[in-house]
């Protein structure tokens, strides 16, 4: 097939066969065991993690949301949705069990709606794309990170970073902040810190650029932005250039 930079529609259409299959597999759900409650916790928050999943996502969250894929969830009201916005090692397991999918994206899903996490398992059972999304983890291991400036915002409910691997792969984090909520996907459920963090982190920059015109040209950054057309631009551009680049680096 020849590579094409067309752009041209795409839509999501599940057959109702795929949709069939999986409800058969979700009501065939072998379930695994585990600790009595008892052993699990002791109903005392440990750091980030929530008490009951210390030992990971419980069996009773995954049954729970299991139910409610099979019986209430509606794929085809989000298959919808979609269509109107964004229509576009463990791998073997996930592609297998829709349970255990379910399962996998939990780990990281559960502080969000119900709703939303089983819209998200749907979107990776039907497409089939367990394998091809983890791959990002092995390529990223293996890329070369940036040499801009970085910034990094830990959640409360999400993987805690280690400051010594972050520093041996980047080499130049100059904002690291730690919040007391939020997970994951810190967009939906603490947007008001990401939002907070990410104009604290080019704040610094935009600083750095008033002072360094006034160096330069003797002139305030109001007095600049009046400058007559064609007047040379100062360097700090590029400064704030840099500063977009490391916030989406890896």
């Amino acid at each position: 097939m020849e590579n094409s930079t067309e752009i041209t529609p795409f839509r999501v259409e599940i057959p109702q066969a795929a949709l069939d299959d999986l409800a058969d597999r979700l009501a065939r759900t072998r379930w695994t065991d585990e600790l009595p409650p008892e052993e699990v916790t002791d109903g005392t928050p440990k750091g980030p993690v929530q008490p009951g999943w210390e030992y990971g996502v419980p069996l009773g969250y995954v049954q729970r949301l299991v139910r409610q894929w099979r019986q209430t969830y509606d794929w085809r009201a989000w298959e919808a949705q979609l269509q109107r916005t964004a229509p576009q090692n463990l791998a073997h397991a996930p592609a297998d069990s829709p349970a255990g999918q379910l399962a996998w994206i939990a780990q990281l899903l559960a502080s969000t709606g119900d709703e939303h996490v089983l819209t998200n398992a749907t979107i990776y059972w039907l497409t089939n794309t367990a394998a091809s999304s983890a791959r990002f983890y092995y390529e990223d291991h293996h890329a070369e990170h940036p040499a801009e400036p970085t910034g990094l915002a830990g959640f409360a409910y999400d993987v805690t970073p280690l400051r010594r691997f972050a520093e041996r792969d980047h080499k130049a984090i100059v904002s690291w902040n730690a919040y007391d909520r939020g997970g994951h996907w810190a967009a939906q459920d603490a947007p008001d810190l990401l939002v907070d963090d990410i104009r604290g982190f080019f704040r610094r920059f935009r600083r750095a650029r008033a002072g360094l015109v006034r160096r330069r040209t003797g002139r305030s950054g109001a007095a600049r932005r009046a400058a007559p057309p064609g007047a040379r631009p100062s360097g700090g551009a590029a400064l704030g250039r840099a500063a977009v680049r490391a916030w989406s680096a890896p």
